[in-house]
């Protein structure tokens, strides 16, 4: 897989489920704005931006903590959905 598609869900790590809604990139990074799912029904309140990285051993997100990084993401991020 080259990297991973809007519109697909994905689990997490600690088991959360998500939809990705949308995806930009900044830095030569990508990152997807990612809306939480609770019995195939959107969550409004579990709102994530993921990183996506990918390695040798493949294509892993990872949850964006930066909070100045997040508040210049999330503009474009809102405008693609």
């Amino acid at each position: 897989m080259d990297h991973l598609m809007t519109g697909n869900k994905i689990t997490l790590d600690d088991g959360e489920e998500y939809v990705l809604l949308s995806d930009t990139e900044k830095d030569g990074k990508r990152y997807l704005l990612a809306m939480g799912m609770e019995k195939d029904t959107l969550s409004e309140d579990r709102v994530a931006i993921l990183e996506e990285i990918r390695d040798d051993e493949g294509l892993f997100v990872d949850r964006v903590t930066d909070r100045e990084l997040i508040e210049e993401l999330l503009p474009e991020l809102k405008e693609k959905l």
